[in-house]
């Protein structure tokens, strides 16, 4: 009795090691890292497949706009389908794209948002296109866009944009009787990854669009959010972790960017982070180009993107400028690109509704087509010469 039961104890064993073994052959396994959370994610125990290394690429050849999608909610962009969209890319010969998302939207209609996020991947997939995703935060109205309208209502009032954000840097928002930061990832970077991150077109995935540096918010506050963030996704993907230096709106009372605020946020002990810098005064460049190689070399040369540029934003009213000016500053930002090797994405693919009463402003001219117009080939032949 006691050699059979000792017998079936030695069979099970066997078929445990056996099954382990399988898994380990067919590239399947468990992920069993934990959350810097005290209560881990249930998706820490969910069976995902990933390469052990991250995406190999050659930086320098990205290039690219900003895909502004209406179904997935952050800035409720007007850029037509991917599989439109996407094949008039490949033919401009870009091949690079970063996804703004809303989580706000996400939560309305999870398995919409995942469908959508699923077309976005698979498309790029056929086309050759490489893909950030974008928690597309930062300013006021994309603030107002990205995070849930519940969370937002606890901060109604005089100043809710800068007490909601000194209440994000501090770790102090709780939600359905969770951290903010680990419901986020819970409920907005789970559910993101999993849709995409399977997918050899997913490049990777931004913590935070142009973080807000509000009254009383500190750098280490920032670090500690993009630690926890990307120390929370490394264990469930193998893709590229982008992170930003804190956004101002008022350059006036702000500090000048310089490479303290770049390096003084970047996530603590995880591997595969890159820098994601934007850039929308092309007389500014030089500086500001420099600024962030040199913060680049300091982290250890992490690659570096410029994520979003543009010669002018319509919806700000600085487009009074003629065809001929934006040419010429495209030429500023193609030559800087070329000289620092960094892959971009200008802002945006999508056309705007300008003022049509002077057809020698730029406003105007953007308004040609909601697909292609001029200025993208403008760019995309600039950029191979």
């Amino acid at each position: 009795m006691a050699n059979a039961g000792l017998g079936k104890s030695i069979a099970i064993i066997l078929a445990m090691v056996l099954i382990v073994v399988g898994f380990s052959i067919w590239g399947i396994g468990t992920i069993t890292s934990q959350s810097p959370s005290s209560n881990p994610s249930s998706f820490y125990s969910t069976t995902i497949s990933q390469n052990s290394t991250l995406p190999q690429i050659n930086w320098s050849s990205l290039r690219g706009a900003d895909y502004l999608w209406y179904p997935l909610g952050s800035m409720g962009g007007n850029s037509s389908a991917p599989n439109v969209s996407f094949p008039m890319m490949k033919a401009l010969g870009w091949n690079f794209i970063r996804v703004p998302l809303s989580w706000s939207t996400y939560l309305d209609n999870p398995s919409a948002d995942s469908s959508y996020l699923n077309q976005v991947a698979t498309e790029a997939d056929r086309n050759g296109i490489y893909v950030i995703y974008d928690a597309h935060a930062g300013g006021q109205i994309n603030t107002q866009n990205f995070f849930p309208v519940a969370l937002l209502q606890q901060y109604n009032g005089s100043n809710q944009y800068d007490r909601f954000y000194y209440a994000w840097w501090s770790n102090s928002v709780v939600y359905n009787g969770q951290g903010g930061w680990q419901y986020m990832f819970d409920s907005f970077w789970i559910p993101v990854i999993q849709a995409t991150s399977s997918h050899k077109s997913t490049l990777g995935y931004e913590l935070m669009n142009e973080p807000h540096l509000g009254p009383n918010t500190t750098l280490v506050q920032m670090q500690m959010f993009n630690t926890y963030m990307a120390s929370s996704i490394r264990p469930i993907t193998n893709k590229w972790i982008f992170f930003m230096q804190p956004y101002c709106s008022a350059p006036g009372v702000c500090s000048r960017d310089n490479e303290s605020k770049i390096t003084g946020v970047a996530p603590l002990n995880v591997s595969g982070i890159a820098i994601d810098q934007h850039e929308y005064n092309y007389s500014d460049i030089p500086y500001e180009f420099s600024t962030v190689s040199n913060a680049s070399h300091l982290l250890g040369n992490i690659p570096v993107i410029i994520g979003e540029w543009a010669v002018c934003q319509p919806r700000k009213g600085d487009c009074n400028i003629s065809q001929a000016e934006a040419i010429y500053m495209i030429g500023t930002y193609e030559a800087a690109f070329k000289k620092y090797g960094f892959p971009n994405s200008y802002w945006s693919w999508r056309c705007f509704e300008g003022n049509q009463s002077n057809p020698n402003i730029l406003q105007s001219l953007l308004n040609q087509s909601c697909a292609t117009y001029w200025l993208d080939s403008e760019i995309s032949k600039l950029q191979y010469t």
